[in-house]
Formats: structure tokens, sequence, C-alpha cells
């Protein structure tokens, strides 16, 4: 998640009740609220996004569905953060929230061009860092991670479309379509 965009960041549900997570999240809904919730226990995860106030919907890092309540009582003593982002990002993560991903054919920046002609739609990722991609165009770039990685690889990821990347490094796709 953009780093610069973080509302709260690795809060305790401990000096952050649920309660009053809950309550924030609702006045946020009613004024719009467009961005991502994460909470993390140990190796349990969950995430929900919401797009101008609606929620979208919650999921697992397995890319299944979770509800809210199942969430803070799988989760009752869980770090939180929340992410404002545009509308548009957060139907991109929805939209890839169970997409397999792939390392991309090639070191980058090699890739990229194949990206744009074939109109590429998802993630690229690679460290803790992300882009987020529609029809061939960066969205958004240079992103970090508030907690961990929405289910798309077994490494670690870092982002593309950018100039901080080093020549070189392996870079994973979350695909959803051309």
């Amino acid at each position: 998640m953009p780093a610069d965009a973080a509302v709260y960041t690795g809060i305790s549900t401990d000096h952050y009740p649920w309660t009053e997570v809950t309550a924030d999240l609702a006045v946020r809904q009613s004024q719009e609220f467009s961005g991502v919730f994460d909470a993390w226990q140990g190796p349990r995860w969950a995430r929900f996004v919401w797009t101008r106030g609606a929620l979208l919907g919650g999921f697992t890092r397995a890319g299944q569905g979770l509800s809210w309540a199942a969430a803070t009582q799988g989760l009752p003593r869980a770090s939180v953060s929340l992410t404002e982002l545009s509308p548009s990002l957060s139907d991109l993560l929805w939209s890839t929230r169970a997409a397999q991903a792939r390392a991309l054919p090639g070191a980058w920046p090699d890739p990229r061009a194949a990206l744009e002609r074939e109109r590429f739609h998802g993630l690229l990722i690679s460290g803790p860092h992300c882009s987020f991609w529609s029809s061939g165009r960066v969205l958004g770039a240079r992103c970090r991670w508030s907690a961990r990685p929405v289910r798309c690889t077994r490494r670690t990821p870092k982002p593309t479309g950018t100039r901080c990347w080093p020549s070189g490094r392996s870079c994973w796709a979350a695909f959803t379509g051309p």
C-alpha cells in the first residue's frame, strides 16, 4: 500500500479495540472512503476493501471470502492498518484478490514493453513494493504493503515501472486478464 496514504499502521487492537476500529470505519464509510484495511495476528491475515463508501468485501491470504465478524473473532489481538486509496486502486486490488501470481519472463525492465502492448491489468510486486496496472499503464507505484502481501507470491515483492528498481531482480505479477 502507498506508505504516504496510510491513515494508521500497525496499531494493536489491545490498545485500539475492535469496537473503536469498527466505529471509525463506519464513519469513514459514510464519508465515501476508498481504501484498504489490513489485520494480522501471527500468520493469520485479513484484508477488507472499500470503494466510495461501499464495502466490496474481505478476504484471507488464500483469497477466500471473509466476513467482518469472522475477522474480529479470528484475530482478537490483531495489528491493524488502514490505507486510503483512489477508487480505481481499490477496485484493482479487489479484482486481483484471488489472482494466481507468476514470474515475469526476464529481468526488469525487459518485460515492460510487452506488459504495455498486452494491456496488462493487475499488480506487479517485488520486495515490499508493488505497482498497480490497468490497460497497460501504471496507475500507481512505489508502494509499500501496510501489512502482508495479498497472497501474490511466495517470494517477497518490489515495484516495477519505477526508476528505483535495480536491473536483473525478479518480479512477480498477479494477472487478472489481458
